[in-house]
């Protein structure tokens, strides 16, 4: 889309008006985990007392390791220090010229691409 239709699009809600502060909502975010533990018998031992061990596994993201387009976080990224338009004004007509706009710098992209992926962590717990 072209910067008015862009706008249009984000915008309509609030035209006469100024948008408020964070009224853009980047898309909702569902992510699940799971953990699995064992406890493990010990041998009796005057060292180990009533010790116990505990064998654990951790996957964050589960929904991710099923489905790899589940799980994932998509956000805008920080634009701020970003280019996003060419603006002129022309007085003598008093009207505002907007060009070279490129509107897929704001698509949600995957830009946490190392949180959306699953994780996986083997543990040992030795509790005394």
């Amino acid at each position: 889309p072209d910067f008015y239709e862009f706008v249009d699009r984000y915008l309509s809600g609030y035209k006469g008006q100024i948008a408020p502060a964070n009224a853009g909502v980047a898309p909702w975010i569902t992510r699940m985990d799971l953990k699995v533990t064992q406890e493990i018998g010990l041998p009796e031992s005057k060292y180990l007392g009533d010790a116990k061990a505990e064998l654990f596994l951790d996957i964050y993201n589960f929904g991710n390791l099923l489905d790899e387009d589940a799980g994932q976080i998509y956000n805008a990224g920080y634009t701020g220090v970003t280019k996003n338009l060419d603006a002129s004004y022309d007085a003598d007509s008093g009207t505002w010229t907007y060009s070279n706009f490129d509107p897929d710098i704001y698509n949600y992209v995957n830009g946490a691409r190392f949180v959306s992926v699953y994780k996986m962590q083997l543990g040992f717990k030795l509790s005394f």
